[in-house]
Parts: C-alpha cells; structure tokens; sequence
C-alpha cells in the first residue's frame, strides 16, 4: 500500500496533541504544537541551559560545583514539549520515546565532539519499576545508542535510595533528597559515560549519578536530556 493511499486511510497525526495533520505533510508536529515548542538558543556551557548571549555560563553553574562535565538539552521545559514529557513519563505515551531520542541523536551527531565510550540512564528504584512498568529514560537510551552505535549498559548505575518526587521541590531540597541515591558498578572498561535523562533542571540527579560513576573509576561523564528548565 502506497504513502497516498496509507494518508487517506490512516492520515498523519501531530505526535503531541494529536491533531490530524494537512495531506502529505511531512512534518510530525502540528502548527500550533510547532509555535509552542521553544528550542535552546545560546546556552550555558556546563549544564546547557539556556542563557542571556552575554554570559557563558547560567547563575547555577557559576557557583555550585557540578561532578558531570558537561550536558545539553534540546528544549525548554514549558508548553507542549513538558506535557509530551510527562506524557511519556506517566501516561504509557512510549512511542514518544523514539521520537525524542532521534533528536537528541541530531544533536549529538551535529554539534557534539564527545568519545563516548558507553550510555546509561537514570535508573528508576525497583519499586517505582514495579509500579509504573517502564522507566522512560531507559527507552529514551536505548533507543540514542542504537543510533548512535553506542553500547548501552542498564547495569552500570542503581538507584539505592527510594526518593520522592521532585517536582515541588527547591534546589537545595532537591539536593538533599538525593544523597546517597544511585550506586555505580566498579568499572574497569569504560572512561566517557554519556547519561540520557528526560529533564535536567537543578541537576540535582545528574550530579549524583556523576558522582556515583567518578567514585568508582569513570573518568569523565557528560549527559543529554530532552528538555530543561529555566535558568536558577
């Protein structure tokens, strides 16, 4: 069955919201969900949140000491890219997955001159697991190394420690809530670790991921994730 006759019968939908797309577009997103959609212009250097095009790093990097690298993100965490968000995350929407992970394989592909030797993801605790049925992070990258031709390892980090959610929560909460969180397997192969998240916003969970690996011998940790939020 040809694209003309599959568009007449099954027409294209935006991936977001859903809306049936024009005949024959090639786009995956509706032009309302397009306008809506805020993409990262300059960033910080660090952490990849967005900033002013005066400064090279945001307020948070300026100061604190992160344990990763460095990171970059593809959005802002707003609108219609952090209701796709937590569609995935908490509506089973896991199609949305290969859809996202393709961008952040765009980005890595064309603007990121990172030896990555191995990729991870942020591990959800087995309860959580339990619960939800799947960790969107995992998917997310399992789905960037296959592009990529990375290795993936869903054995490297752990989550220990059964945290809240940390949506409502302040920085230095968020910080507290995740000491002690993950564990890293003792490594003896790999030197780049590339952690695939969906948010980065504090960088509360990158960091303790990062320290996880650097205290048992990774040597250098970068990270990608969806979406940020706004500068701190």
């Amino acid at each position: 069955m040809n694209s003309f006759v599959l568009d007449i019968f099954y027409p294209k939908k935006c991936i977001f919201c859903g809306e049936v797309l024009s005949f024959g577009s090639e786009n995956v997103l509706c032009n309302s969900c397009t306008d809506k959609v805020h993409t990262i212009g300059e960033y910080c250097e660090r952490c990849g949140k967005e900033i002013d095009p005066k400064e090279t790093l945001c307020s948070d990097c300026k100061h604190p000491l992160h344990f990763f690298d460095k990171g970059r993100s593809v959005f802002v965490y707003e609108d219609e890219v952090k209701n796709a968000i937590l569609d995935m995350k908490y509506h089973e929407k896991m199609y949305l997955s290969e859809f996202f992970a393709k961008l952040l394989y765009d980005l890595f592909a064309s603007e990121l001159a990172w030896d990555i030797d191995v990729v991870v993801s942020v591990p959800l605790h087995k309860a959580r697991f339990r619960k939800r049925g799947y960790n969107q992070s995992e998917l997310l990258a399992r789905a960037f190394a296959s592009l990529a031709g990375i290795k993936y390892k869903n054995d490297i980090l752990k989550k220990v420690k059964n945290t809240h959610s940390q949506q409502e929560l302040s920085r230095e909460e968020r910080l507290k809530n995740m000491m002690g969180t993950f564990e890293a397997r003792p490594n003896k192969v790999y030197s780049k670790v590339l952690i695939i998240d969906d948010v980065y916003t504090t960088g509360s969970t990158i960091d303790a991921c990062s320290k996880a690996l650097l205290d048992n011998g990774y040597k250098e940790v970068y990270f990608l994730t969806i979406a940020t939020g706004r500068r701190v």
